[in-house]
């Protein structure tokens, strides 16, 4: 599991504007169809039950889950290579019950390790004219910067200012 846990090898140019999901409880909408932020709630609460396991940060998350029609296009047929029976019986030795999301994640993943060049492209091509639009908690889809940006306010950026002590 912690191999899987460290996160997706995706990369490549994504270009799709990103917007703001008014939908409360939507972490992000992909093609229309819906993530739910329970989803992402869910993945990170199977990852903290493991022992020795890093959660990943929810924007990591957030990405698979977006990501995922997309591999799973890229790969067309050889996706079945790879069922999600087979990461649920992996699965099962450290986390004997997990939820769908953290089997779709893992699955994803399993997946995107079946890519060669051409399901790279082929990846890339799609998350082109994706339209992907992410509640901004989870960060800004951004195209030049790999896909998805966690978020980052303003405030965690600056030093904090120590106390003066004249007062």
């Amino acid at each position: 599991m912690r191999a899987a846990a460290a996160g997706l090898a995706l990369a490549g140019a994504v270009t799709t504007a990103s917007c703001s999901v008014p939908t409360p409880g939507v972490a992000a909408r992909v093609q229309g169809q819906e993530i739910p932020e329970q989803a992402i709630d869910d993945i990170a609460a199977d990852f903290a039950s493991v022992q020795g396991a890093q959660v990943p940060q929810r924007s990591q998350i957030a990405f698979v889950l977006i990501a995922r029609p997309f591999v799973q296009q890229a790969l067309g047929a050889q996706a079945s290579r790879v069922s999600t029976a087979s990461v649920r019986s992996a699965l099962a030795q450290q986390l004997p019950d997990p939820s769908p999301a953290t089997v779709e994640f893992f699955h994803t993943q399993q997946l995107a390790q079946q890519f060669d060049e051409r399901t790279s492209a082929a990846f890339q091509k799609a998350m082109t004219t994706a339209d992907v639009q992410v509640n901004p908690k989870y960060g800004t889809w951004a195209p030049d910067q790999g896909g998805l940006t966690p978020y980052n306010p303003d405030w965690l950026a600056k030093p904090f200012a120590a106390p003066n002590p004249a007062g």
